[in-house]
């Protein structure tokens, strides 16, 4: 603690002695560890400095619809829209408001799959889906575009509803095996933020920041989508002649980190 300027003294008080070398030498060394330990303490406390750079760098998918119409792009990734775009006031700035008619197809910038060879990956997006006529599919991974075969199933789906969300990993050849999916029953009509957290077989889902449902027995995102590396759909599931999210999506980013 120091004091004022004003409160100070420079000259010892008379009653005090000068301590000794050894003395100093100790006093020197505990105020060098109450300084490091302070400032290690204020780096802990001080919030996302380091965590937000890390989670910049893992960026590779990064759409907030504020420009754009035929195709939206950011962070090394390009949303094509299929369809006709259709876009309305979000969480901030443009929200996509997708259905039936307005879905989106999203790779590399290269055209190549996104998520080829991840296994660890953090999806994240504001969502405000509507009340009737929505099957919930904002995010859509498959091993390809082909329509999905019960208990054949290979993808990562979010279904997103006002009633809460689900997560389904499948991975599945001749019977469905469900004990990798995450369930929330966190009900709203308005706007919420998602993220999804996978490592390897790993998966922590979050609503509005808050941990809702974890699962440790699913597989792996590239056991998934296999060697290809899939492909990836926002808004659309290939369920027999598509199955479709109905509602608001904003700040869809994808990074190729489990982000804590």
């Amino acid at each position: 603690m120091h004091l004022p300027s004003a409160a100070r003294s420079t000259t010892p008080p008379a009653h005090l002695e000068t301590p000794p070398r050894r003395a100093r030498r100790r006093m020197a060394a505990v105020a060098v560890g109450t300084t490091a330990v302070a400032a290690l303490c204020a780096g802990l406390l001080t919030p996302g400095a380091a965590s937000a750079a890390g989670a910049d760098d893992a960026l590779i998918a990064d759409f907030t619809f504020d420009s754009g119409t035929t195709s939206f792009t950011g962070a090394g990734a390009t949303a094509t829209t299929q369809g006709t775009a259709r876009l309305v006031p979000g969480v901030s700035g443009n929200a996509a408001q997708l259905g039936s008619g307005f879905w989106l197809n999203v790779a590399k910038t290269n055209g190549s799959p996104l998520l080829a060879g991840l296994d660890d990956v953090t999806i994240s997006y504001d969502s405000k889906p509507a009340a009737s006529g929505n099957t919930g599919w904002t995010v859509f991974a498959a091993r390809s575009a082909a329509t999905q075969t019960y208990a054949q199933e290979h993808y990562l789906g979010f279904l997103d509803r006002t009633t809460g969300v689900t997560v389904e990993r499948y991975d599945n050849a001749g019977s469905r095996n469900s004990a990798g999916n995450l369930v929330s029953t966190v009900a709203t009509a308005e706007w919420k933020h998602v993220d999804l957290v996978l490592s390897g077989g790993n998966a922590r889902l979050f609503v509005d920041k808050k941990l809702v449902s974890t699962n440790t027995a699913g597989p792996a995102l590239s056991q998934i989508l296999g060697a290809s590396g899939g492909v990836l759909q926002v808004g659309r599931a290939n369920w027999g002649g598509g199955e479709y999210f109905s509602g608001l999506l904003d700040n869809l980013r994808v990074y190729n980190r489990a982000l804590t």
